[in-house]
């Protein structure tokens, strides 16, 4: 996947709730890899067959694999809120630490760039039901066939913030940070462990700032 760069200057809101925020099927259609017909077409199936989640519909009905279609989840729906949560991240960890010297994460970090490296999704209920039939009236039958319902996508990144010295020449602070995306509550978890968070990115970033006299 490709590197994806955010500049909390002049995107500071990207991903918030709300209607604005991007859908599967949507951004499956972005993609080119399905036309809005045949996602209509697949919503229409799920609800009568609601046992399956959008994806696994297009997946079946239009033979596209899963990780194709996890792909694009993640590069279309997880990654463009992963760096303002980093940042909101940062600045909760910046009030619990009396020597931040009033930081202000958003005031000197001038980019976040993402870089991919791993993808992972985690298991967290199945049931069984037999795959979507062709017949969309046919009831869905019990065949011992497992179909998740509840998935945590597990990623890991790394990330680099970009920022400045006192002469305005480039200053970057790399780290590695895991998060977790529950794609049916779109809840996203960066570094649930906040030592993990601090060790990969705040420290350096706090050194940064008070070289830069706060």
């Amino acid at each position: 996947m490709e590197r994806i760069i955010w500049n909390p200057a002049t995107d500071p809101d990207t991903g918030g709730d709300g209607e604005n925020r991007l859908h599967i099927g949507q951004a499956l259609v972005d993609a080119g890899l399905v036309t809005k017909e045949q996602v209509d077409a697949a919503l229409e199936r799920q609800r009568r067959q609601p046992y399956f989640i959008l994806g696994q519909f297009i997946s079946f009905l239009y033979r596209i694999p899963s990780k194709t279609i996890d792909t694009v989840y993640l590069r279309s729906m997880v990654f463009p809120v992963l760096a303002p949560e980093v940042m909101r991240r940062l600045e909760q960890v910046v009030q619990r630490d009396r020597f931040a010297r009033q930081m202000v994460p958003r005031s000197f970090i001038r980019q976040v760039e993402i870089i991919p490296q791993s993808y992972e999704v985690m298991l967290i209920e199945s049931r069984d039901y037999g795959p979507p039939t062709e017949s969309p009236e046919s009831p869905v039958e019990e065949r011992g066939v497992k179909r998740y319902v509840l998935s945590q996508g597990h990623v890991e990144v790394h990330l680099h913030l970009n920022t400045h010295s006192d002469d305005g020449s480039p200053l970057m602070v790399k780290g590695i940070v895991q998060f977790r995306h529950d794609s049916v509550s779109r809840t996203l978890i960066v570094a649930e462990d906040e030592d993990q968070l601090k060790t990969a990115l705040y420290y350096e970033l706090r050194n940064i700032f008070n070289k830069l006299g706060g």
